[in-house]
């Protein structure tokens, strides 16, 4: 936990980008969550450089997140210091384009929303799988994010870190095994922080691609619960035959309630806030349809969602 002294210098030193004792509820989509110690939202790479290096000297925890989409934060909230990269790396820039492909790069604090419409404007083909994935960028390269359309690992090439002293880094695509929602580290990744994606696609015609992306869109409105307080699909599928969401509804838990957590009735892989639910309402009903399935099909869903205990 940060002293009075080491929240008082930040807050001095940084100003409107820090939040002392901030409720995390307040900046994740399942809106759930204790307060952290310290919240920043750096809102340039020298910012950022200069935060890492006071929290390598004072030796401080820190966690590095996105728009607070895939994480469940305990009630208890976060000690140390949680570094958001939303007012970050937002950026979107077409570097190189002929007849067939495009190259583009953007950066980690780019919302997966803002760069599938950007891809649709210009008529990109290859990011229509994305629609509907909540998150920022960087978030969806470390998760592989992606639907039965396809994934991140896909359209990417390679991706820019720094360090935490501030060295920066291209890794080519090659270096990184991509696995199952996912990207395998390999160390590669060890105490980095991605800053930027460099992505190739194709170039379609504009108005077949919005007309399937319009179509996705409709789907998934009618299968998800897109209005409600989640982070996503909770559990990852056992594998690319089996869904989660079927093992869940075949186990009657569809609607299932633990205090304010309940399973949706629209698709049971996903948990939702219905009613001020706590980190432990969720954990519980996660716990709960884990021993459902696996006492029926013998098989352990593993969350997709990363769960950040206190």
């Amino acid at each position: 936990m940060l002293d009075f002294k080491a929240k008082n210098w930040l807050k001095k030193k940084f100003k409107d980008q820090v939040f002392i004792d901030e409720q995390m509820k307040k900046h994740t989509s399942f809106k759930i969550g204790g307060p952290a110690d310290v919240l920043i939202f750096p809102n340039n790479i020298n910012v950022l450089k200069e935060i890492l290096e006071w929290i390598q000297s004072c030796n401080f925890p820190f966690l590095i997140i996105g728009g607070g989409t895939n994480i469940l934060v305990s009630d208890k909230g976060i000690r140390g210091v949680v570094i958001s990269l939303s007012n970050c790396f937002d950026y979107i820039n077409l570097d190189k384009k002929n007849n067939t492909y495009c190259h583009l790069s953007a950066g980690s604090g780019v919302k997966l929303k803002r760069l599938c419409s950007f891809a649709l404007h210009n008529g990109f083909d290859g990011m229509n799988f994305a629609l509907g994935i909540p998150g920022n960028l960087g978030g969806s390269i470390i998760m592989n994010a992606g639907t039965a359309s396809g994934c991140i690992y896909d359209i990417l090439e390679s991706i820019e870190t720094i360090d935490l002293k501030g060295k920066i880094e291209n890794i080519k695509k090659q270096e990184l095994n991509a696995v199952y929602r996912n990207i395998d580290l390999h160390k590669k990744l060890d105490k980095k922080i991605i800053t930027n994606g460099y992505f190739k696609l194709k170039i379609g015609d504009k108005q077949k691609i919005r007309s399937n992306a319009r179509k996705l869109i409709i789907e998934r409105k009618k299968k998800q619960p897109v209005f409600e307080a989640s982070a996503g699909s909770f559990f990852k599928n056992p594998s690319d035959n089996i869904s989660a969401g079927k093992l869940i509804e075949d186990a009657g838990l569809k609607g299932k309630i633990f205090g304010g957590a309940k399973i949706s009735h629209k698709h049971a892989n996903f948990i939702i806030n219905y009613n001020n639910a706590k980190a432990s309402d969720v954990i519980s009903l996660m716990k709960i349809t884990q021993e459902n399935v696996f006492k029926l099909f013998n098989i352990h869903l593993e969350p997709e969602v990363k769960i950040l205990e206190y």
